[in-house]
C-alpha cells in the first residue's frame, strides 16, 4: 500500500505547518529526507529536512510511531515544519519525488484507520462531525460518538440478535427432535423486543441528524410590523433582516444560524400574516405558514397594542406556537402583571431575549439531549428499518417452523447493523453457543 502524505494545518501563511504521513515505510522516507538511521519514536525530535542534492530545505520537529498502535493502524510519522508558502511548495515536491509517495485523498487516514480496525464507521463519521462542530452541543455529540458511544449501543442490539441467532442454532444442531414451543416462544418474545426497541429508536431519533446538522428550527410569525425583524436583529446581535415601516417587507423566508447557549439554531423570518391582494406577498404568506409547520419551535410575536388582530390566524398555524408579545415597553406599570409568565419582548430591554433564549435550551435538552443513548443518523434510519424487515420476517417463519430461513434472517439483521458500524463477523455466533453449551462433554 502506497505512503500517503497530507498537510494537517491549513493551506495559509501560519507559524506551523504539520505534515501526516503514514504506511508501511515511513520509517525510510524518515531516513531520507532527515539524512539519519536513527529515528526516535513517540517523541518530538528536532530536525532538519534535506532536499535530494542535500540542501537544507527547512528545520522543524518530526514524531514518529510504529506498528497497529497509531491512529492509523500503521507506521505514521509527523512534520511540524514552518508554515510558508516557500515550505510547502518545496515539501510537496520533495515527498511527491520519493518512491511510494502519493498525496492522501479525502479523509483517507481515518479510511486507513478504519481499515486497520483502529476504529468503526459510527466513529469514523464522528471525526468529520467534531472537525465540522460549530457549538459546545455538535462538540459533545462528535466526541461521544468518536469515543464509541453510538457503537456501543448498536452492538449491544447486534450482540443481541447474535444470542438469539446462537440459541437457534444450537437448537437446529443439536436438539434431536424439534425445537419446542417454549423454546420459540422465547425466541418470539426476543425477537418481538427488539423490533419494539428499533421502532422506539426510529421514532424518538429521526429528526436528530438535521438537528445537528443544521440545527433547531425557530420559525417566527406575526403581523406586519409586529417586531419580528427587530426582533431577530436583537436576538443576533446583527441586522439579519430589513427593518422599515412598511408592510409586507418580508416577503420570503430568511434564515439565520445561530449558537444560542452551546445550542445550534435556526432562525426564520416570514413574511408577516395579513389577508394581502399582492400574488408575491401571498406567496411568501404561504411559506411562512408551511414554515411554521416544519418547524421544531414556532414563536408568534404580537404587537401588545394589537392582541385581537392576531387570534384570527391562530386556526391556520400549529397549535403548539408560543405567543411572544412585542413593544412591551409600551405597556403602562399597571398592567405589566397580566405578563409576569408570559414571553415578552422591547427592542429596549435584553433581559427578555434572556427569558426565550432559556426556552429554547430547555427545549433542545429535553428533545435532543447530548445524554442520550443513542444519536441516530439519516444512514442510520434504513439499515435499522432494513433490520426490523428480516426480524419481523424471522418471526413469520419461527410460527411456520421454518428455522433455518428464520436463522437467514437474523443472520441479515445483524448484516445491516454491520453496515452501520462496518463490523461483522458470524463467528461471533459460534463463540456464543459454546459460551451457552457444554458442547465438548
Amino acid at each position: 500500500m502506497d505512503i500517503i502524505y497530507a498537510f494537517g494545518t491549513p493551506n495559509i501563511k501560519s507559524a506551523i505547518a504539520v505534515i501526516r504521513l503514514s504506511g508501511e515505510s515511513v520509517f525510510k522516507i524518515l531516513n531520507i529526507i532527515l539524512k539519519t538511521q536513527e529515528i526516535f519514536q513517540e517523541k518530538l525530535k528536532y530536525c532538519k529536512i534535506y532536499s535530494a542534492s542535500g540542501e537544507v530545505i527547512d528545520t522543524g520537529m518530526y514524531y514518529y510511531k510504529q506498528g497497529d498502535k497509531t491512529v492509523t493502524g500503521e507506521d505514521y510519522a509527523e512534520l511540524h515544519l514552518h508554515g510558508s508558502n516557500a515550505v510547502r511548495k518545496r515539501m510537496i515536491s520533495l515527498l511527491e519525488g520519493l518512491p511510494g509517495m502519493r498525496q492522501a485523498e479525502q479523509g483517507e487516514f481515518t479510511r486507513r484507520a478504519f481499515l486497520n480496525g483502529k476504529t468503526d464507521l459510527t466513529q469514523a463519521e464522528s471525526v468529520h462531525d467534531l472537525i465540522t462542530a460549530d457549538t459546545e452541543y455538535q462538540r459533545k455529540v462528535a466526541l461521544k460518538n468518536l469515543n464509541g458511544h453510538s457503537f456501543t449501543y448498536l452492538q449491544t442490539l447486534s450482540n443481541k440478535i447474535y444470542d438469539i441467532l446462537s440459541l437457534l442454532e444450537a437448537e437446529l444442531d443439536f436438539s434431536e427432535e424439534d425445537i419446542s414451543e417454549k423454546s420459540v416462544s422465547q425466541l418470539h418474545k426476543k425477537i418481538h423486543d427488539l423490533i419494539e426497541k428499533n421502532l422506539t429508536i426510529l421514532s424518538k431519533g429521526k429528526s436528530f441528524d438535521r438537528v445537528l446538522k443544521s440545527g433547531l428550527k425557530v420559525s417566527i410569525l406575526g403581523l406586519p410590523n409586529a417586531g419580528k425583524s427587530s426582533f431577530i436583529n436583537h436576538f443576533t446581535g446583527k441586522h439579519a433582516a430589513i427593518v422599515t415601516d412598511i408592510p409586507g417587507t418580508t416577503r420570503d423566508i430568511i434564515e439565520i444560524s445561530l449558537d444560542v447557549a452551546g445550542y445550534p439554531v435556526t432562525l426564520i423570518d416570514t413574511a408577516g400574516l395579513r389577508n394581502a391582494d399582492c400574488v408575491i406577498e401571498k406567496e411568501g404568506i404561504k411559506r411562512a405558514i408551511s414554515a411554521a409547520y416544519d418547524a421544531d419551535v414556532v414563536f408568534l410575536l404580537t404587537d401588545v397594542n394589537a392582541i385581537e388582530e392576531n387570534k384570527r390566524f391562530f386556526n391556520i398555524i400549529p397549535e403548539r406556537f408560543q405567543l411572544i408579545y412585542t413593544k412591551f415597553d409600551t405597556v403602562k406599570q399597571e398592567d405589566k402583571a397580566f405578563y409576569e409568565d408570559k414571553f415578552v419582548y422591547s427592542v429596549k430591554n435584553n433581559q427578555y431575549i434572556e427569558k426565550i433564549e432559556t426556552y429554547i435550551k430547555e427545549f433542545f435538552e429535553q428533545h435532543y439531549s447530548a445524554e442520550q443513548e443513542f444519536f441516530l443518523k439519516e444512514r442510520y434510519v434504513t439499515h435499522i428499518k432494513e433490520a426490523n424487515k428480516y426480524l419481523k420476517n424471522a418471526l413469520l417463519n419461527l410460527e411456520k417452523k421454518h428455522y433455518i430461513l428464520a436463522a437467514e434472517n437474523l443472520k441479515s439483521a445483524i448484516g445491516e447493523f454491520a453496515h452501520i458500524t462496518g463490523k461483522y463477523n458470524i463467528e461471533t455466533v459460534l463463540d456464543g453457543i459454546f459460551s451457552k453449551f457444554c458442547i465438548g462433554k
